[in-house]
């Protein structure tokens, strides 16, 4: 079982289970966008442009939040590698 973080940071086991659950974010985000881009674009009569940015803009988001997941991913392997060193030394 891991330790909670002294510094507030989640542990690497917590943002392991972020990054699973990342690839139903991922999907989520990108058929959000083109949802909401297809019902805009029917209300507004803009078609296809809001289908195109909305659609865009989920998958941008999807990046953005693989991202920050990688660097507290990232923090988390650095923190416990860290720790284990100073378990053994």
């Amino acid at each position: 079982m891991s330790r909670p973080a002294p510094d507030g940071l989640p542990t690497k086991k917590h943002v392991g289970i972020q990054m699973t659950a990342l690839g139903l974010e991922f999907g989520a985000s990108a058929v959000g966008g083109l949802l909401a881009g297809w019902w805009l674009d029917d209300r507004l009569g803009t078609k296809p442009w809001l289908l195109v940015i909305c659609t865009f803009a989920g998958v941008l988001t999807s990046f953005v939040r693989i991202i920050q997941l990688s660097r507290q991913f990232e923090r988390a392997n650095a923190r416990e590698e860290e720790q284990r060193k100073a378990d053994q030394g």
